[in-house]
This record gives C-alpha cells, structure tokens and sequence, in this order.
C-alpha cells in the first residue's frame, strides 16, 4: 500500500489522548478541521488502521494520508457483511464509484434500528467534540441530501440541538466550543438549566426511514440485498474472499465487516477476532406518550443528563448506556416539567460494540479484509463519513 505520512496526529494508544489533541478536535467553525479537509480533497485519503497481529498488539488508531492507488482494471466486488447504517452508506458510496456490492444481512437487528438518533458533535459533558464528529456530521448531511435529491424521504431533520448545561463550570467551559452558540433566553419549558447552547449542525433522523431510503436506493441501482442471510465463515479464495451462509457460498474481491455488535463469522487466518479491546454496551431509547392537548413544545431535539426528541406525537428518551439505577424517563421529567404524567408507550433495547479507545474503527484484518464498526453509539454521526473513506480505498479512485 506504499508508506503512510502522519496528518499531524499522532498514534492514539487505547485509553490515552493524542499527543495532538487540540489539533484533531477542531471546532465547528473552524474551516481546518483535519478530518473534514482530507474529505474534501481529492488527492488525499484518511485511512484509519489498527494492526491485528497473531499476537494481539494494543490496538492504535492512526490518522494518514496517502495518495490513492491506480484505478483497477476491471470492475471491484465488494462484499458488505450487515446492512445497518455503515453497511448501506458504504454500499451507496461504493455504487456510486462503480463497485459490485453484495450485501448480506443476518437480520438481527442492532444499534442502528434505534426508534430516533441524535446527530450531535458536541457530545457527553465536556461537549469537546471527537476528532471525527464534526466531519461526520456534515458528511451525514451530505448523504441525507444526496437522498433528497433523489426524490427519497432521508428521515433526517437539520433543526440543532440544544445542549442543556448542568452547572455554571459547563456553562464556562462550553463557551470555549467554536460551533456553540449561547442562548441568552433559554427556550422556555426546560428547568434546571444552567445554561443553554445552541449546535446548529445537529439534528436528528428517524433510522428506519433512512435504512429504508438506502436500500429503495441500492434496489434501484442493481445491488444484491440478501436479507437473513447470516455470514459464517470467510475464507480465503485466491486473491479473494469466499463467504459462506446456509443459503450457499460467493466470492468477492473485498469484504467488509459492518456487523456492529453482533459476533463476527469464523475468518481464515484471524484467530480470535477483533481481540479484546472491543466491549459491548446496553441502550435503550424509551418512547414517552402524552395528551394531545396541551402536548408539549420542543421544536429542538435536547441534549442533556439525557437525551429527548419529539416525533409526531412521541417524545423519545435514551442516554449513552443502560444501567440498573438508569430511570431515563423520570430524568426527562424533571427537565421538561411539562412531560410529568406522560407514559411509557414502548422501550427499545439494543447492543453497541465500543472500542477501549472509544472512536470508531475501520481496520484492514487481512489483505482485501476490513472490519468497519465499534462507533459506541455515534453510528449515524459518523458512519457516512467512514463510507465515504473506505469507499475510496476499497476501489482505489480519487473524487469526482
């Protein structure tokens, strides 16, 4: 693959900062955001690796560039394992470069099955986004458009996100944030705020319309879906992959592990996995139900000690991760007083896989093998904008 420059960032060790960190937590406003600039360009490519030798090094995750290789001979088949949000926007991104893609879904579900996502880069407490947020979402943008224009609902709403703080250290640290923008009269119906931010690149999406708006997209465009088709083993075949289900066995030049956190196939010559840097963590999204009259007002979707948006007549709840002591309704209670004597209409429960390193991971396993997933719940934040990258190296062609 020819050598790798570092993009002035160094190696991230699992648990550890970047000796650069400033450097790759870019703001918002900020047009030299490393991530974002190397997706716009055509003559770069971020490739995002971590070496999974027979002895299981620590994992690193590294951010390089490269100029990308030759354009193949003929035309590349790209085998993608599961059709969450990362299987189908790398499969669309893979079709609009030219690529075979077959897609093989086990049709467990998983994370990306949630009833509502947040699409917000000013995450968790500190509100600091990770190095991949902001280019995330506006890649996400970017995918939710390209739907519109091709006459297909996306499911997504770019409203903002208003992100509650707690205490008045937040509010001071979040003034810092490029991308956050101070409300100075809160939006009433929220208590106990100490202050109020508005992220303009957030929003939100309804998933299954999305997931359904990829697949109308891939059906048209001659791509194989094989629903409830779990992967069992891969192997070698020649300079190649052979897949095998119980529906029978194919070949691909390239496959793609985008499982999420459901276990990976039995793979020839990868002993052992991911290995143990990879934990799974409980969710839950809890739909609330109220009278139609007087309802309650939250044009905004609200990022706080949890998470709220309204949909038609629902408001849904969820948090980071699911725990015993977790009461995530009562929580959106007491921050939109107006929700007391709302019901729980339903719960959704799922699995996200998490890196110890906590990003996401787009590791080559093997020479035409990778493994796309563990974005520990920022699947649609970041998800089209690991697409695209991947996309452009598993075919080797530069932007349009």
């Amino acid at each position: 693959d020819g050598a790798y420059a570092a993009l002035g960032v160094a190696p991230v060790r699992a648990g550890e900062e970047a000796a650069q960190g400033d450097d790759h937590r870019r703001d918002a406003g900020q047009e030299d955001d490393p991530a974002d600039a190397v997706v716009e360009s055509q003559d770069e490519f971020i490739h995002v690796g971590c070496s999974l030798s027979a002895t299981r090094p620590e994992c690193r995750t590294l951010l390089m560039i490269a100029p990308p290789p030759r354009p193949p001979a003929s035309t590349t088949h790209v085998a993608i394992v599961g059709a969450g949000i990362a299987g189908l926007a790398l499969a669309w991104r893979l079709v609009e470069r030219g690529a075979q893609v077959t897609l093989l879904d086990g049709g467990h579900g998983g994370a990306s099955r949630v009833p509502v996502a947040l699409i917000n880069p000013f995450r968790g407490r500190s509100g600091r986004p990770g190095r991949f947020d902001v280019a995330g979402a506006r890649e996400f943008w970017r995918l939710a458009a390209r739907l519109g224009e091709q006459g297909i609902d996306p499911g997504a709403t770019r409203s903002g996100v208003l992100r509650v703080a707690s205490n008045e250290s937040q509010v001071r640290s979040w003034r810092s944030r490029e991308g956050l923008e101070e409300l100075t009269q809160p939006p009433p119906g929220l208590a106990g705020a100490a202050g109020v931010f508005l992220a303009p690149l957030g929003g939100y999406v309804v998933p299954g319309r999305m997931l359904a708006g990829l697949r109308e997209l891939l059906t048209d465009r001659g791509v194989d879906l094989l629903d409830d088709t779990p992967v069992t083993r891969v192997s070698r075949a020649g300079t190649g992959w052979q897949l095998w289900t119980a529906r029978g066995s194919l070949q691909a030049n390239r496959v793609v592990l985008a499982t999420g956190a459901s276990p990976l196939p039995e793979i020839e010559g990868v002993p052992g996995g991911l290995g143990g840097d990879f934990e799974v963590n409980l969710g839950e999204v809890v739909e609330l139900r109220g009278p139609a009259a007087p309802g309650v007002d939250l044009p905004r979707p609200v990022a706080g000690p949890v998470y709220l948006a309204k949909v038609g007549d629902s408001v849904y709840v969820g948090g980071n991760r699911r725990g015993p002591d977790r009461e995530d309704a009562k929580v959106a209670q007491r921050l939109v007083p107006a929700l007391s004597g709302w019901q729980v209409a339903s719960v959704w429960s799922g699995r996200r896989l998490r890196h110890a390193g906590n990003e996401p991971q787009c590791l080559q396993l093997a020479p035409g093998l990778w493994f796309l997933g563990a974005f520990g719940g920022r699947g649609f934040l970041t998800a089209a904008l690991f697409a695209r990258l991947l996309a452009r190296r598993l075919v080797a062609l530069r932007d349009a």
